[in-house]
């Protein structure tokens, strides 16, 4: 009765909410009409919500992270929803089926396509397993299919302009991507967590790759940059991303050669690579970027030429199967933790 304020995801994750209500005395919610759910009194917005819900008539807006993580599988928006947040209903693993009723004016689900997209911009705001893209939509917003667990594939149409941050990410199950040639721009994180995700080819439309766009994909086997793409490449077929104009390699993987044009592995370029066991770093490296090699696990044999100078902060921490690693004298700089616990250094 006395609770005024709730932050938002004070639930998010809490999957076996079945039943929820607010004390008839309360001045700031209440759960109106038995609706299983939290509502801000003054703003008719629904702050908390579980599988059980139903959305009264009078809500107008569901707050940030309101469903978030909640086993739904079916969502239902009805007329009156003028307003939904951010990520409201991320990790809902479970949607099947997504429905706008015909009569709201911001939201849409056109041609029965298992997805919210905001009518007037046609952003696909929120997608599940099921969805289809329609022609008409341009935009696949922030989180969109986060931790969608059971999308195995997905084929963005070239209507697609933009993806945007986190689209994707925690989508486990996703072993196949194609990205069409009218996305300029990787946003981060877009495919952070897709540890399935087995090959990635970036078209020669992308001109810009952001910070953890491919982070902890742990399973990559094959990458590949298209051949006339003017910012990136996977020159000598190596499997790799390399940022062409200061030969950089920005993201690796199980497969991974490095070529001898490479004069640094960037950060977090082969992060949690499960499949890495031996990796050559050839004398044209002078720098190993932070987190270049974290939680590379099966990672057991390294050799690193005297070209190098600098080896990044957590370069390759947890690295739990590399025994011992031989640094020559040419190193003058070693971040922090750059060395796992337990692992044999020596100096040459």
């Amino acid at each position: 009765m006395n609770v005024t304020s709730l932050y938002a995801s004070a639930f998010a994750g809490c999957t076996a909410l079945e039943a929820i209500s607010v004390a008839e005395g309360n001045r700031r919610y209440d759960s109106r009409e038995n609706c299983n759910a939290i509502i801000e009194t003054d703003t008719n917005t629904l702050v908390t919500g579980c599988k059980e819900t139903i959305i009264p008539e009078s809500v107008v807006r569901i707050g940030k992270e309101a469903f978030r993580g909640q086993r739904l599988n079916n969502l239902f928006i009805i007329e009156t929803i003028s307003d939904i947040d951010g990520m409201a209903f991320a990790d809902c693993a479970a949607l099947e089926t997504i429905n706008v009723a015909k009569g709201n004016r911001r939201y849409d689900s056109r041609e029965n396509c298992n997805a919210i997209i905001e009518t007037n911009t046609n952003k696909l705001i929120l997608g599940c397993k099921s969805t289809t893209f329609p022609n008409s939509v341009s935009v696949i917003d922030y989180a969109a299919f986060w931790g969608c667990l059971d999308l195995t594939e997905i084929i963005i149409p070239k209507t697609i302009t933009d993806i945007g941050f986190s689209a994707f990410e925690g989508c486990v199950g996703l072993s196949r991507v194609e990205i069409p040639n009218t996305i300029s721009r990787i946003n981060p994180s877009v495919f952070q967590g897709c540890c399935n995700l087995k090959a990635i080819f970036i078209p020669e439309s992308v001109n810009e790759i952001r910070e953890y766009a491919f982070l902890r994909c742990s399973n990559l086997e094959r990458i590949e940059v298209a051949k006339d793409n003017k910012v990136y490449d996977s020159r000598n077929n190596c499997n790799a991303i390399i940022q062409t104009s200061k030969n950089i390699l920005i993201q690796g993987c199980s497969n991974t050669v490095i070529p001898e044009s490479v004069t640094e592995i960037g950060w977090n370029a082969f992060y949690g690579c499960r499949g890495l066991r031996n990796i050559v770093i050839p004398h044209s490296i002078t720098r190993i970027g932070d987190n270049a090699f974290t939680n590379c696990i099966n990672l057991m044999n390294v050799v690193i030429p005297e070209s190098v100078n600098e080896i990044g902060g957590r370069a390759f921490e947890g690295c739990q199967n590399l025994k011992s690693i031989v640094i020559p004298k040419s190193v003058n700089e070693i971040g922090y933790d750059a060395i796992p616990y337990g692992c044999k250094v020596i100096r040459r």
